[in-house]
C-alpha cells in the first residue's frame, strides 16, 4: 500500500484531481460567465455529437427512402404523366398552327386565282431514295380529290406535277424531272421556252430552259413562270430564276440554267391544284 501511495501513478491521480478541483472553483469564481468547465467538456463533446448526428441523418434518409420507395415512385410517374401530357399539348398545338397557316395560304390563293380547286393540304412524307430530281411522296391520294398530272405548289410557286396516284398518296415529280416539259417565259423579256430538266443540271439542283431566242436578252436573275399553253399546269406559276444564259450546242438557239424559287429539299408541305382554268387543253400536243 505504502509503495501505491510513493508511485508515479498515485502522483498522476492526485494532479488529476487537483486540476479538477481548481476548475471547479474557478467555475464557481466566475457566475455569469461562460463556463470554462462547460466550454472545456465540449471541446472534447462536440466532434462527437456532430458524428452521432451526421449518423442519424444518413440512417434516416435510408430508412425514409427504403419506406417511402413506392411514395416516390409513384410521384415520379405522376410527374412523368403530367410532362408527356404537356409535350403533346404543345405537339398538338403546333400541328393545329401548321394547318391553319397552310388553310390561310390556300385563301389567300383562292382569293387571288379564283378558277383555282385544291386539294387538302398535302405533307410530304417521304422522299424518294437515290433520286437525282428529288421527286417525293405526299399524303394525299385519289381519296382526296388528286389525278395524275395535278399540278403540285407551295405559296411561292410550282413544285412538280402528280406523276403516280395511289387511294392515300401520291408520287410528285419535281421540276427538276425531264418527265414533263412545262411552257414558260421571262418576265422580264417576254421571252419563251421549255422547262426540261436533265440529269447534270439537277445534281446542281438547277433545271434547264431550251429554245430560247439566240437573240433574246434574257439574263441572269430574271424571273420564269409558267406559260400556260400546255394546259398541264396553269400560267404565271413562278417556276425560278435565271442563273446563266449560253448558246446550245448546235447554235441556234439559247440555254438557260433556272434555279427552283423554293429549295425542293426543304419543303414539307405543299398544296395540289386539282382544277384550274384551261386545264388539260394542249397536253397532247
Amino acid at each position: 500500500m505504502r509503495e501505491f501511495f510513493s508511485s508515479i501513478k498515485f502522483k498522476i491521480l492526485i494532479g488529476i484531481v487537483a486540476f479538477l478541483i481548481g476548475v471547479m472553483i474557478y467555475a464557481a469564481s466566475t457566475a455569469g460567465e461562460v463556463s470554462f468547465f462547460s466550454s472545456f467538456v465540449g471541446f472534447f463533446t462536440t466532434p462527437a455529437q456532430k458524428l452521432s448526428t451526421s449518423i442519424s441523418e444518413q440512417v434516416s434518409s435510408k430508412l425514409d427512402m427504403i419506406t417511402n420507395a413506392q411514395k416516390y415512385y409513384d410521384e415520379n410517374q405522376q410527374l412523368k404523366n403530367k410532362l408527356d401530357e404537356l409535350y403533346k399539348q404543345m405537339a398538338d398545338y403546333e400541328k393545329i398552327k401548321q394547318e391553319n397557316e397552310n388553310y390561310q395560304k390556300i385563301l389567300d390563293l383562292n382569293v387571288q386565282y379564283p378558277d383555282y380547286k385544291f386539294s387538302a393540304p398535302c405533307k410530304i412524307i417521304g422522299r424518294a431514295t437515290n433520286d437525282v430530281y428529288q421527286s417525293f411522296f405526299i399524303d394525299k391520294g385519289s381519296n382526296d380529290g388528286i389525278e395524275l398530272h395535278d399540278p403540285v405548289i407551295v405559296g411561292e410557286g410550282l413544285v412538280g406535277i402528280v406523276s403516280d396516284v395511289q387511294m392515300t398518296y401520291s408520287k410528285v415529280s419535281t421540276i427538276l424531272s425531264p418527265e414533263f416539259p412545262l411552257g414558260v417565259l421571262s418576265v422580264k423579256t417576254k421571252d419563251t421556252g421549255l422547262i426540261q430538266g436533265s440529269i447534270e443540271y439537277a445534281i446542281d439542283g438547277l433545271t434547264k430552259m431550251n429554245n430560247i431566242n439566240r437573240n433574246s436578252e434574257i439574263s441572269e436573275g430574271d424571273i420564269i413562270v409558267t406559260s400556260g399553253h400546255s394546259g398541264l399546269v396553269p400560267k404565271d406559276r413562278i417556276i425560278g430564276t435565271v442563273e446563266s444564259v449560253e448558246m446550245d450546242k448546235n447554235g441556234l438557239a439559247l440555254v438557260a440554267s433556272i434555279k427552283p424559287v423554293v429549295d425542293l429539299q426543304s419543303v414539307t408541305n405543299v398544296f395540289v391544284i386539282t382544277e384550274f382554268e384551261g386545264q388539260g387543253e394542249g397536253f397532247n400536243e
